[in-house]
This record gives C-alpha cells, structure tokens and sequence, in this order.
C-alpha cells in the first residue's frame, strides 16, 4: 500500500467492509457521534457514512463537536454527514441536540492535560454524566481507555475485562469516572451501553509507531523503560466501535480495543532503522519490566482480528515519514488549529508525558533532551527578547549553545504537557541556521520561523537554496519583515517561488506596508497552496484589518489564520479576544470593529514607537509589562536602548484613552500565582 496523500489515507482509513454495513443496517434509526473533530471522530464519521451506502441504506449520521478545524463541517458536509458546533459542557446547547437512539460519545480531554486538571475531570467525568442523562434512552457506545488498568509485568501479559482497575493519575482516574457515569445511566435508567477501552490508535500521522519511526528517523535516542505496547490501526478501531452497537446492553459491556501482539518497542526501532538505513540508539540498553497493556481477546472473538497488521502498518509508516508526509500534520495545525494535545504532540505513549508515567525516578524520558542548564528562566527570556530585536549580544553571552539550546530546551519542557505549537526562531547563515534548525529539530519543535535579515547580501535563488535547505531539516514558517527593523524588500517572485517549497507550513507577513502585504497573499494564492500554506499577520499597523480581510485575487478566498505579532506581548487577554471576534464577523463586519480597529493600531504606534523609526519598540513593551507588575523595570540586553522621547507620554495617552484594550485586572488576579 503506497497512500501518497492524505485523502488517500482518508479513504482507506474509512473503507468499509460488509460486516460494518451489516452492523449499520442492524441498529434501528440514526447515529450521533459527540465529540467528532479529533483525530478518529471524520474517519469514524466517513465510515458510518459509507458503511450506510454500501448496505444501501439511509441514515443520518449526525457529528457533533467544537471543530475547531473549521474547514472539517464543510469536508463532512459534502458526503452527507450533518455537522453541529456545539461546546457540550454548555448545557443549554447539549439540550438543543436532536434526540437520537444511537450515540457514539468520544469526546475527552486526552493525555498531556496536567496543567488543567479542573478541565480533564470535566470532560472525562461531568461532561459523560450530562451526556448520560440527556442520552438515557438512547443506546450509547463510548470510548474509554487501556489506562484504567495498571502497569502490568510484562510476563503477565495484557489486562482482561476482569482485571481490577487501578487508575494512576488524573487523566486515568477521570476516564474511569466517564465509565462509572455511563454504568450509573445504565443501573438509573436501564440504558444500554457498551464502554471501549482502547489502546492505542494509530495510522500513519499519530500513534506510538509514528512517534518510534520519527525518533529513528531524527536520530533520537529511545527509552526503554516501559518495553512493550499495544496498537491498533484507526480503521479498525472505528469499524469495532459501529459494530459495538448490537452489543450494548445493561449493565455496560466492556471490551479492550488493541492488537493482537505485545509490540517490543526495540525490535520496532530496529525495523523502523532497516526501512531508513539508520542505526537506532537507545537510553539505556536495559529494558524495564512492567508496561500498560491489553488483552483483547474477548473483542477479537466478537469481531475477528484487526485487518491491518502491525507488519503491515511499520513500512506504510516509514514510507510516510521518509517521504516528508508527517509534515502534513504540521500544515494541518497551523492552518486550522488543533481539537487536543495528542494532534501535535510528538510525545510516544509511553513517556513521562504519557498519564501511566511512573515517578521521574523510575522513568526517563523516552527522547533523550538536554538539560536546560546556564543562566535561569528569568534571566533566559530577557535576555533573548532584547538580543532578537537589538542585534547586540555581549561577548559572555555569544555561544549559541549558551543561550538558544538551554531556552529552546525550557521551552520545550515547559510546553510538553500543554496544548501548544512551538516553534523555534532560525537566524543567521547556512552554518549558523542549519545548526539551529537541527537543534529544534532534536527538541521535536514543530517549525522553525526562518529569518533572512543576516543574509541582505544573498540574491533571490541563494535565499531559497538556503530555505529550502532549511525546510529539508524541520518545517519552516516564512517571515516578511520590514526594513526598519532589519528585514529585505521581497517582491512577489521570491513568494511565488518560496511557496513551492514541500515543507513551507505558514509565513509570517510583517512589512507594515499594504503593497507588499497584498504581494504575499497573491504570490501564496496563485501557487495553488493556499489552502496548505497558513497566513499570520505581523502588521502591527493593521492587525485587526488583516484578521477581518478576504483577499480574492481570481482563485478563490484567502484569509489569515491569525498573527504572530509584538502586539500580542502586552494586554494579551484581549488580544485573544480580539482574535476570536474576528473570527466570528470577518463576514459581517460592523463599524464598531473598525473603530476597534483604528483604536488597537493607535495603541501600537505608542508602544512600538513607529515615529523614532521602531528605536523604543522593546522598552515600550517593557514599560507595559512593568506597570502591570511582570516586569521589575524595563531593561534591555543593550543598555542604551531606552523609551524615545515622548514616549512616554504616548503611552499614557493611549493607556488612558483605551481602557476596554488592558488586560490589567486580570493580569493582578494572577500575578502572584504566575510570578511565585
């Protein structure tokens, strides 16, 4: 099998066979699926659909979730699939869905959720008792997880059905108060339920195989503490859960989804390194003893074994990723954001992320990252901040690995548990940016903004050598920017040209100039990758005007998907606002977001300083941060850049002028916990 794109991946992924059309056509009336837009609910979804059409029968097939891909309703809608956005912790809107007799619930907050625990127990256990009630005479099929098991030895083999459950942490622990919301349904109302508990997924853009085959790939060392998984392909999965249905019953059945085998992690990466021709390395060459697994057996009696072998998946894997495929990810994240942490996250498992992880002191990461060592997080960040916009660096502090490695590493390690893209500045020369690129790389940043502001002496086809080389090593994001800050006239060849570059993900639009700005988007549109390449606004000087804007040059709408802006350094809070305003009326747009508009680029030009050619830019923001009380005073890296004249007095003005644009009292609500 050679899928070479992801709509081909998309078909197989949902190819039905006539054991789940059978199933489909068993269950009497319509399917709902809550909770669609992650990674299996448009595949469980398009195979609902097909399944319908292959027993040649008509049934709504209902997907309901935030979507937060909001190019996924349409995609749905075109082969009949009816979408509803909804946040089903609102009550009232979960009320308002239709009435359904067959509802397939998948909505959770997944692994990598331990910054918000309050959310993780809402969803995994509040949410599933909502839904309970407002579903109790309907039968339910809701996904569960392998977590409610406990480690086992690997001489043990996989935990049954029977198996006591012992959670570890919260993740595990809220998952498995989603299943006792749905046996309490169950006992209360007699609602019929089936509860599956899977472990783990996988296709070729996400699961424990992905993660094995990328570390191979980017030559990274691999942990074998927990030595064994469990897997099971997408298609399989989802054709299991429909064929769920004709078993659910009261009280719930239970049944473990995984593989057939115990998956030795080693030999995986050993089979990986043979589709590559790279030597894997290991941690440690000592394996552990315990892994979370599952026995399926009880689900491969009902429904047969899983069509799609492990043997099977490891080369279509690794032609995906030598092929550059996995970037697809990438593309898909910034274009349209991302429904949870597991989308993005390039964490296996099985790592310390991975909600089972015993204590670090039982368990290393999985891939190995270098310490974050030299100055503090709170000297780190000041001083990256003013060296990236000065271009002063003192001499103690030039050595790459002195600073960039131990603040990409703190990023890094910060972000791991989070629902966050990261992404990596590149500067310099080809030396230098290759350097960098293979650091971020090496710390699974997902991209690299790619600055060309060191190579002003560099014609048109030397710079895209040098992109291109760039994007050979990790995603790129372009970056536009404008020559008073250090930045190169690029007329539209250069971005027509740039474009055509695989793994070009997003450019960064920065020119402060509308010419040029509408250049990029032109360039972009006619490449025929618009809908690839996403577009973020760095006009400070236009930022709401560029989020609002539609641009049609010939070939159809091109939008922004938001900003990477200074601007969003300050009053954060409501700049995210701002952001979701525009989202919700760049169809209607009132006067009153104009004013807003006019008020926000006003505000900007106090702060950054557009007037002394963009000299007070830093300690403007600083100034900001430090009446707020984040900053102790607003020092820079080079320390005769001060506030311009005037200034000052600027930002008084605007600060007074524009209350509704602060975010001061949310900022004094949380400043203890943030700075303590």
């Amino acid at each position: 099998m050679h899928t070479q794109t992801e709509s081909e991946l998309e078909e197989l992924l949902s190819r039905p066979d006539d054991k789940t059309a059978d199933a489909m056509a068993s269950i009497e009336g319509d399917l709902l699926i809550l909770g669609a837009g992650g990674k299996m609910g448009p595949s469980l979804a398009r195979l609902a659909r097909r399944s319908c059409e292959r027993a040649g029968i008509r049934k709504r097939i209902v997907a309901v979730a935030r979507f937060t891909n909001s190019s996924l309703p349409a995609e749905l809608g075109v082969l009949g699939i009816e979408t509803i956005t909804c946040d089903l912790l609102d009550r009232a809107a979960l009320a308002r869905l239709p009435g359904i007799p067959n509802v397939i619930f998948m909505a959770a907050r997944k692994f990598g959720t331990s910054g918000e625990a309050h959310l993780t127990w809402a969803m995994n256990t509040y949410l599933p008792g909502l839904v309970a009630e407002r579903y109790h005479d309907s039968q339910i099929v809701a996904f569960s997880t392998g977590n409610v098991y406990p480690l086992r030895s690997i001489s043990q083999g996989g935990a049954q059905e029977t198996t006591p459950v012992a959670p570890v942490g919260e993740y595990a622990q809220s998952a498995l108060g989603r299943e006792r919301m749905f046996e309490y349904a169950s006992a209360r109302w007699g609602t019929s339920v089936v509860l599956l508990r899977l472990n783990y997924a996988v296709e070729l853009r996400y699961g424990v195989l992905v993660d094995i085959g990328l570390a191979v790939f980017e030559r990274r060392p691999i942990d074998l503490a927990v030595p064994k998984v469990n897997v099971i392909w997408q298609g399989d999965a989802n054709s299991w859960c429909l064929r769920s249905f004709p078993l659910c019953q009261a009280p719930p059945l239970v049944l473990n989804i995984t593989g057939r085998e115990m998956l030795s992690v080693r030999e995986l990466a050993l089979e990986f390194g043979e589709h590559f021709g790279i030597e894997p390395t290991f941690v440690s060459e000592t394996e552990g003893s315990r892994a979370l697994l599952s026995d399926a057996s009880k689900a491969r009696g009902l429904f047969g074994d899983p069509k799609i072998s492990p043997q099977e998946m490891i080369p279509w894997i690794a032609n995906w990723i030598r092929n550059g495929r996995h970037f697809s990810t990438s593309r898909r994240i910034f274009k349209h954001g991302t429904e949870n942490s597991n989308a993005i996250a390039r964490t296996t498992a099985f790592g310390p992320g991975h909600p089972r992880a015993p204590p670090r002191s039982e368990f290393s990461t999985p891939v190995a990252r270098t310490p974050a060592t030299g100055p503090s997080p709170a000297t780190i960040w000041p001083l990256a901040r003013a060296e990236s916009r000065s271009g002063f660096t003192p001499p103690s502090l030039r050595s790459e690995r002195l600073v960039l490695e131990p603040v990409l590493t703190l990023s890094a390690e910060e972000c791991r548990d989070r629902n966050v893209v990261k992404i990596a500045g590149i500067c310099g020369r080809r030396k230098q940016a290759t350097a960098e690129a293979e650091l971020a790389a090496r710390l699974s940043y997902h991209a690299a903004l790619l600055s060309l502001a060191d190579l002003k002496d560099e014609s048109i086809p030397q710079l895209l050598d040098h992109a291109r080389a760039i994007a050979s090593i990790i995603p790129i994001i372009g970056f536009y920017l404008q020559p008073a800050v250090g930045g190169r006239l690029l007329q539209y060849d250069f971005w027509r040209q740039f474009a055509d570059i695989e793994n070009v993900v997003a450019i960064k639009i920065a020119p402060f100039d509308r010419y040029q700005t509408i250049e990029v988007v032109r360039a972009i549109a006619d490449s025929g990758r618009a809908p690839e390449i996403a577009l973020y606004t760095g006009n400070d000087n236009h930022i709401l005007l560029d989020l609002l804007s539609v641009f049609d040059f010939g070939s159809g709408p091109v939008r922004f998907s938001g900003g990477l802006l200074g601007h969003w350094a300050v009053w954060t809070k409501t700049a995210v606002e701002h952001l979701a305003l525009a989202r919700q009326h760049r169809d209607s747009i009132s006067s009153d977001l104009l004013r807003l508009a006019h008020q926000i680029t006003d505000a900007n030009a106090a702060i950054f300083d557009p007037a002394h050619h963009f000299r007070g830019c830093i300690p403007g923001i600083h100034e900001i941060l430090r009446r707020q009380g984040l900053l102790e005073g607003r020092w820079c890296l080079d320390p005769t850049e001060e506030l311009s004249p005037g200034q000052s007095d600027e930002i008084d003005r605007v600060c007074k002028a524009y209350p509704s644009l602060q975010d001061d009292d949310f900022v004094k609500e949380h400043l203890d916990e943030w700075l303590h």
